[in-house]
């Protein structure tokens, strides 16, 4: 894309990269070369040579310690921050929260595992970036060429679990490409969920009212007479009679075979929708 190519063109001259390149040919007297001049295959440090996989650490390290592309007042670093001390460590109540009663203990784990899917996602997006800035650097000190940026710092399409659940997120800034974006998506969606896709029926969707009925405990000849009600189905006038009770017992079949089938669809397509 020609947007990821235009930041990557310019990305070794943003100021907090600058410095960092001007340190590294400093120190290891590295000449400024052209993309047409043969590439620098071997660094020294005090008549040493220094193994490329160890200069690439360095430049690493520099990235992560010295470029903060976020603004001071930006949530999403205070947020990266904290993900960073706090990833994977484990829940502790202390003090007065020692006596919570064990629901509210349970409701403060799920809470803390939601966020630590969060600071994982936060975490990995973070340092995945100051990898790839720092491979750029890399490149461009002993190549002079400059790389194309990741697709991923315009857009991003990923998947994370939610109660062990996957769920597919969309991240997008102003210069991504939509038409891109939801390639990426499908592709995803297909790999994650499979490409077969079950349909929501209109039927499906008049039956969850009913089904709703149900698991809230509504008896089961009121829930029969509300779908006859709104169907406007017509009974026989002679409540006493026969015919009146096979009528009603076949739209009460009737009801019971589509909430059967629609716990079916969605059992299928909305796992998260579970019995109480």
């Amino acid at each position: 894309m020609k947007e990821t190519k235009v930041l990557g063109a310019l990305l070794p001259s943003h100021p907090d990269l600058i410095p960092i390149i001007q340190e590294l040919r400093e120190k290891y007297q590295l000449a400024v070369i052209s993309p047409e001049r043969d590439p620098i295959e071997e660094i020294y440090y005090e008549d040493k040579i220094i193994p490329l996989e160890d200069f690439r650490k360095e430049i690493f390290d520099l990235v992560v310690e010295k470029v903060d592309f976020f603004a001071p007042e930006s949530k999403f670093r205070n947020l990266y921050k904290q993900a960073k001390i706090n990833l994977g460590k484990p829940l502790q109540f202390k003090g007065f929260a020692r006596v919570f009663p064990k629901e509210i203990k349970n409701l403060f784990k799920s809470l803390y595992d939601y966020l630590q899917h969060i600071f994982k996602l936060v975490v990995e997006i973070v340092d995945k970036q100051n990898q790839e800035i720092a491979d750029i650097i890399y490149i461009h000190l002993l190549t002079g060429e400059t790389q194309e940026a990741p697709a991923d710092w315009l857009s991003k399409v990923g998947v994370m679990k939610i109660d062990e659940e996957p769920v597919i997120f969309v991240m997008a800034s102003q210069f991504a490409d939509p038409e891109h974006i939801v390639w990426q998506f499908r592709e995803l969606y297909s790999k994650t969920f499979g490409k077969h896709r079950p349909k929501v029926t209109d039927t499906v969707v008049s039956t969850a009212y009913f089904l709703a009925m149900k698991r809230l405990k509504q008896p089961w000849e009121f829930i029969v007479e509300e779908y006859i009600r709104l169907n406007k189905f017509r009974l026989p006038r002679d409540f006493s009679s026969g015919r009146y009770l096979a009528v009603r017992q076949k739209y009460a079949q009737r009801l019971k075979k589509r909430m059967q089938r629609t716990e079916k669809v969605l059992a299928v397509i909305g796992r998260d929708i579970k019995q109480p």
